[in-house]
């Protein structure tokens, strides 16, 4: 079985605008036999963008209780990632394409799992052996 790791926009659009996932997008995320995890590490980025104010949720929620994004991953189906530390350490084996820390543990987290990534950010391609959804 195919198992994925979902990037941040991906998990944020999911869980709070759906309309902007593509159509092979939404079939995969919604495919209850299809492993689906997203990364805690995406939990911190959208965490510390609210945090500064550069974040909306679409949905209104002004106020949003401190485990709003693991409770809406739970109520999705998705799998949550933890972060260990071999695959922190494994983001100094990578090249040095991606200048995003969060991207770049993302893309460790899918190496090292052994997951195809489902992300709109093309830079992911150009690690060696990363393999991104293609819908």
């Amino acid at each position: 079985m195919a198992r994925y790791l979902i990037d941040t926009h991906i998990f944020l659009w999911a869980i709070d605008a759906p309309e902007q996932l593509r159509d092979g997008e939404l079939r995969v995320l919604e495919d209850a036999s299809i492993d689906i995890a997203v990364s805690v590490v995406s939990f911190w980025e959208l965490s510390i963008k609210m945090s500064k104010g550069l974040l909306g949720l679409q949905s209104g929620k002004r106020k949003i209780p401190s485990d709003f994004f693991a409770a809406q991953a739970e109520k999705a189906s998705f799998a949550i990632l933890p972060v260990d530390a071999a695959e922190t350490e494994y983001v100094r084996e990578l090249p040095r394409i991606h200048g995003d820390p969060f991207d770049r543990l993302l893309i460790a987290q899918a190496l090292t799992g052994n997951r195809y990534v489902i992300t709109r950010d093309r830079i992911f391609s150009d690690y060696p052996g990363i393999r991104v959804f293609e819908p």
